[in-house]
């Protein structure tokens, strides 16, 4: 079956636009790049677009020497805001931190101690800084332990977020982003949001003047005010599994109006976890193999936006389900997932491209058999005129 022709236009158009300041050779790295992270799902260089004749060590070490030498971090973060769909009053803003665990990894550049988050237990790796906005990674960003702290770094992340889209949307966080702090940076910057809590988090109760920690508050919905803030907030404590501890939000912005809405707007936010598993499970994340950090971060980017292609197709196939333009393409989505026993969704949906989408390829140039290193293009098209002219096959 041939590739969706939306994805070879996607393909086509972000790599347009991402590589108007790359030389020749960066750009098509860089697409070679895209396509083969779409179409073999690895981030192991060693094994993408191995069907050219290319010896397969001297192809990854052109493309590790063109990812040290560009830097598209901000084009690929650029280019996923502008193909958003507009974002409305309620839409969520989801922001985490993620990791990439690197175990065994010794030599790679800015690798620290980390929280494996999918072992549950210290490793070694990379920190993540994620936002999401309409299941697309519109921020993944590496934590420079060496540089900046985590604090410092997402203060910035959101800076640039609502530089692009406003006070719009209610931003979700998790409970590792509980920090005063925070709190009140978002209400000076006017955004609406949710956070949830530790614990051992301390309020004072509005009416009553009461200190006490967040454990010690039955479900309900109460005003709490922050020790040595002026502001008040709406805390909700809501027993959301009976054999788990009541999850415990803070509400700033957001009518509430019952508390069992309020937290399922708040675990809307596993949208972002469910990327950082795609990036992981559909792209390989923690295979990468560089030892630059530089690399690193350039491949991420790819891997991101190879993430959001594929999403934004997805999306488009759901919404254009009845068209007769994807009639065969969603009746073919419909049958692999069947086979394979998969529920319809982005994730399968990646799967089906890899196995289904094998013309997806870099678009090569044909060779002209006249061409010459000492001639020009220009000279040979004047001999192949002239041949055509004396009637020269």
């Amino acid at each position: 079956m041939p590739t969706p022709k939306h994805v070879h236009d996607a393909v086509r158009n972000t790599v347009r636009s991402l590589t108007r300041t790359l030389t020749m050779p960066q750009t098509k790295a860089v697409q070679e790049l895209l396509i083969g992270l779409l179409r073999d799902s690895t981030a192991v260089l060693n094994h993408l677009n191995r069907a050219t004749n290319v010896r397969i060590g001297k192809q990854s070490e052109r493309y590790r020497r063109h990812l040290e030498n560009i830097d598209i971090t901000h084009a690929v973060e650029e280019r996923i805001f502008r193909t958003l769909p507009p974002l409305s009053k309620n839409t969520i803003i989801a922001y985490d931190l993620g990791d990439i665990a690197k175990p065994h990894a010794k030599k790679m550049e800015g690798v620290h101690d980390i929280y494996d988050g999918s072992e549950r237990k210290i490793s070694r790796g990379y920190e993540l800084h994620g936002v999401s906005i309409h299941n697309q990674p519109v921020v993944t960003e590496i934590h420079d332990a060496g540089c900046k702290t985590l604090n410092q770094v997402r203060e910035e992340i959101i800076d640039r977020v609502t530089k692009k889209v406003g006070t719009k949307g209610i931003w979700v966080y998790d409970r590792g982003n509980d920090d005063k702090k925070l709190f009140a940076s978002n209400v000076r910057r006017k955004l609406r949001f949710i956070i949830r809590l530790k614990k051992n988090r301390k309020f004072i109760h509005h009416p009553s003047g009461m200190k006490q920690a967040v454990e010690d508050f039955l479900p309900g919905v109460y005003d709490v005010r922050v020790p040595g803030q002026r502001w008040v907030y709406t805390l909700v404590v809501y027993e959301h599994l009976e054999e788990k501890t009541p999850i415990r939000v803070l509400v700033r912005g957001v009518k509430v109006r019952r508390a069992k809405a309020i937290i399922s707007t708040y675990l809307l936010r596993w949208d972002i976890e469910n990327l950082y598993k795609q990036m992981k499970e559909k792209f390989g994340l923690e295979q990468i193999r560089l030892l630059s950090l530089k690399k690193v971060r350039n491949l991420l980017a790819l891997i991101r936006l190879a993430t959001s292609i594929s999403n934004r197709a997805f999306a488009e196939l759901v919404e254009e389900e009845q068209s007769t333009a994807t009639f065969e393409l969603s009746m073919t989505f419909k049958a692999f997932c069947h086979h394979r026993c998969l529920t319809r969704n982005r994730f399968a949906f990646t799967s089906f491209l890899k196995e289904h989408a094998p013309t997806l390829h870099p678009r090569e140039r044909q060779r002209n058999v006249l061409q010459r290193s000492l001639f020009s293009r220009r000279v040979i098209r004047a001999w192949e005129r002239e041949a055509a002219e004396m009637g020269v096959c």
